[in-house]
């Protein structure tokens, strides 16, 4: 089973007569890595651009749509789910892929198998994030073993004493919004631990599964974000 409750086996039936079959529609999302598969209402409203999705209709149809601002983890993910279904169906259907501003007969068709064409929502709705009461700020040092493969994270400012004035050059900092992860990187940080950095924050959240899926940001000492500049003070 993959994360977000997706069994491989759960659509492996294909009706043998012409009766219409169910439609199902599968969610891909994820940040790097850490990529779930959910099944969702089959209706076009639950499109967005930010990520994967594929609709399968138990017959002849198995279609993948990629938002236009998904990810290729994503991409990646949502193809190895078809190539599990097509196997499990012993190659009785033709995956077809498409991307979100395509047009076509195919396209029409995943259309109409979700009850009509809508436009997505952004891809900001691809983040469901979730404002705990316990998720407060915090800014935390990154320090990463290569050699291990592991990184200590210690935690030096919570809630208001977070401030940039306690990032220093040669270090890389995880500053945690409550409903955003930066990763910020000095200029004179190991280019190594600014490679593994990204994959340590996404650990990070994932340690922490009652959060739901928040975006991870990487930005630097010499280019900051200005949506980084924003929620955290000087």
């Amino acid at each position: 089973m993959l994360d977000g409750g997706y069994e491989s086996t759960k659509w492996h039936h294909v009706s043998e007569d012409d009766s219409p079959g169910k439609v199902h529609l599968l969610h891909v999302r994820g940040n790097g890595r850490h990529v779930t598969a959910k099944e969702v209402p089959a209706s076009g409203s639950e499109l967005n651009s930010g990520d994967v999705f594929i609709v399968d209709d138990e017959k002849k149809h198995l279609i993948i749509w990629f938002g236009g601002s998904s990810s290729p983890f994503e991409k990646s993910k949502a193809s190895e789910i078809a190539e599990t279904i097509e196997t499990e169906r012993a190659s009785k259907i033709r995956t077809i892929t498409l991307d979100e501003h395509q047009s076509g007969p195919d396209v029409d068709t995943f259309w109409s198998l979700l009850g009509g064409k809508v436009t997505p929502k952004p891809a900001t709705d691809a983040y469901k994030t979730r404002a705990l009461p316990f998720a407060e700020k915090k800014l935390l040092k990154m320090h990463i073993d290569l050699a291990n493969d592991t990184a200590d994270l210690k935690q030096i400012a919570t809630g208001a004493d977070c401030k940039r004035s306690l990032l220093t050059s040669t270090d890389i900092f995880l500053f945690d919004s409550g409903s955003h992860i930066y990763i910020w990187v000095g200029k004179s940080a190991g280019t190594a631990g600014k490679l593994q950095a990204y994959y340590h924050a996404e650990k990070y959240l994932a340690s922490q599964p009652e959060r739901g899926l928040i975006p991870i940001t990487t930005t630097s000492e010499n280019h900051p974000a200005e949506e980084f500049l924003k929620v955290i003070p000087a």
